[in-house]
């Protein structure tokens, strides 16, 4: 998640160029904007992946259960063809506390 997106990009094409027919990619999308996080998953679609995972952001946490739903049906949405895998991390959507 520290690359930029046109990095990971290039990261995506580079396994692609380097891997035996068959081999199934896995590209995770995560990334502190899901604007960013669809675009790298229409990517990944439009490059003929195999699917799309994705974890939380890891600075603005989702507040409730229907705040990280949401955040995950966006990305998703954005290639409805690919499956769409989750990183469940519960460390990560713990709700912030605040004062």
């Amino acid at each position: 998640m520290s690359l930029s997106i046109g990095e990971r990009i290039e990261l995506t094409k580079a396994w692609q160029q380097a891997t035996p027919d068959g081999f199934k990619i896995i590209v995770h999308v995560g990334h502190t904007s899901y604007i960013e996080s669809a675009k790298l998953a229409q990517h990944a679609h439009e490059t003929n992946c195999y699917d799309i995972g994705c974890q939380v952001p890891c600075f603005y946490k989702p507040s409730t259960e229907k705040d990280l739903v949401d955040y995950c049906q966006i990305i998703a949405q954005a290639t409805p063809d690919l499956p769409f895998y989750y990183y469940h991390m519960p460390s990560r959507i713990t709700p912030t506390v605040t004062f």
